[in-house]
């Protein structure tokens, strides 16, 4: 197998970058060295994509702590930086081991931690990939590079095995894809509402439209009169291009067999038509995020 990991710049454990570039509870080197010591015992219940009880081996423990320090309330940590080589490290032995459960949990959450890297999260933070060290911005892009080419493979490889994972399950695993493939900040969007709620912000007279949940609220007359939904693309993805985010996401969950996402996609890719001053504007994703910007 090709050294993948050659290409990326991985920051020394006894650097001072590591108290400067931080997860939300601090320094996460200790985790990281956790997750790169595969000479211990997994049992096979904690690897799991939800687990019924904490965890009891030390791997899963580092793994769920780098989750925390990485996703906490959605907010960017700049830990990220210079844990993505390590993240990539790390999938890449469990993908030399042909182990699809750890493949599976580090492409989701790799994917929703970079969901978090976007344009709303940054006004608040102040920080940018611009401004930091050259070797550091630039190992990470390749960083995510890489998973973008591992996570078209895995997907490619394994639907017949995601077809076992339940509704709830596929909407994280298909965000984290998603953030990895296609738009992060559609990906933020998924993740911040759960795949449910869905409060367009007119971009015309900048009317937010709240209380949207598609859960309940998909055939109800309030629905329809302010979201078109788009039209069905189903049969129309090559299964090998990733242009088009509503093309292969609807196509993938389709072949997963989870209608219900299917249904809810077409409503986030729908046109919104608002219910102030009648504007028409779409897709209803990036109307969503233009709300948390400009809200």
């Amino acid at each position: 197998m090709e050294d993948i990991c050659s290409q990326l710049n991985f920051i020394d454990f006894n650097s001072d970058l590591w108290e400067e570039f931080r997860g939300a509870y601090g320094n996460i080197k200790d985790d990281l060295l956790g997750i790169l010591d595969t000479d211990v015992d997994i049992p096979e219940n904690e690897k799991e994509f939800y687990l019924r009880k904490a965890p009891e081996s030390d791997y899963r423990i580092s793994f769920d702590n780098i989750c925390e320090q990485l996703i906490h309330q959605g907010s960017f940590y700049d830990a990220l930086y210079i844990t993505m080589p390590y993240l990539v490290k790390a999938y890449e032995y469990w993908l030399k081991e042909n182990d699809f459960e750890w493949q599976l949990l580090f492409l989701t959450y790799i994917g929703l931690f970079i969901s978090t890297d976007n344009s709303y999260n940054h006004k608040y933070d102040g920080m940018s990939l611009d401004s930091i060290d050259e070797n550091i911005r630039t190992s990470y892009i390749k960083s995510i590079d890489i998973m973008k080419k591992r996570a078209k493979e895995f997907i490619l490889q394994n639907t017949e095995k995601l077809k076992k994972f339940a509704h709830i399950d596929l909407c994280d695993i298909c965000t984290g894809l998603l953030a990895i493939l296609g738009d992060r900040e559609d990906a933020f969007v998924l993740m911040l509402n759960n795949w449910d709620i869905c409060c367009p912000f007119c971009s015309n007279c900048k009317y937010l439209e709240e209380n949207v949940e598609l859960e309940s609220d998909i055939g109800t007359d309030y629905l329809s009169s302010i979201i078109i939904p788009a039209d069905s693309v189903i049969g129309q993805w090559d299964k090998k291009t990733f242009d088009n985010t509503y093309v292969w996401l609807s196509n993938l969950l389709y072949i997963l067999g989870d209608k219900k996402a299917i249904e809810k996609l077409s409503y986030y890719f729908g046109t919104y038509i608002c219910s102030e001053c009648g504007y028409k504007s779409s897709p209803v994703i990036k109307l969503i995020m233009l709300g948390l910007i400009e809200g």
